[in-house]
């Protein structure tokens, strides 16, 4: 006698071998969400580290280039004189990280409280070259790193 057996389902290796490709496939995308999740982060924190940093690069040139002189008392910090005789100092608090702090004292005018230009900084430095002030600026963050650096000179413009 013949029976008629039909098939239903799956067996039990057919559903094993399926469940183990499955799970391949779902950690394969876990590990490149996370790794497009890790870059997206990093280059967020870069962005803005980068923006920070430029943004005190270029008010400092902006100083150095309006200025009738400039002095370094250290390596960490820079004083200088605009041509109305008021006085913007930065410094950074050699803390790493710490921060650039700006100070502004009018011409015959009472010294301002120190604002701060930017957080995360691990360096900063500030020598006279040849022809102005060159500076150098570190910005750290969690994941992220900035460098930047400039030389301005006193009485000459970028346009």
């Amino acid at each position: 006698m013949r029976t008629n057996r039909r098939r239903r389902g799956f067996t039990l290796v057919e559903m094993m071998i399926s469940m183990a490709l499955m799970a391949l496939i779902m950690v394969a995308a876990a590990v490149a969400l996370r790794a497009a999740e890790s870059a997206h982060s990093y280059n967020a924190e870069k962005a803005e580290l980068v923006a920070r940093s430029r943004g005190v690069m270029d008010r400092l040139a902006m100083d150095v280039r309006r200025s009738a002189s400039f002095e370094v008392p250290t390596g960490t910090s820079v004083n200088i004189t605009l041509a109305d005789g008021s006085v913007h100092s930065y410094s950074w608090d050699g803390q790493s990280p710490g921060t650039l702090q700006y100070v502004e004292t009018p011409a015959g005018g009472i010294q301002s409280a120190p604002v701060t230009l930017t957080a995360y900084v691990t360096a900063f430095s500030v020598q006279e070259a040849e022809s102005g002030c060159l500076f150098g600026l570190t910005l750290t963050g969690h994941e992220a790193t900035s460098h930047a650096s400039i030389t301005a000179t006193p009485g000459k413009s970028l346009y």
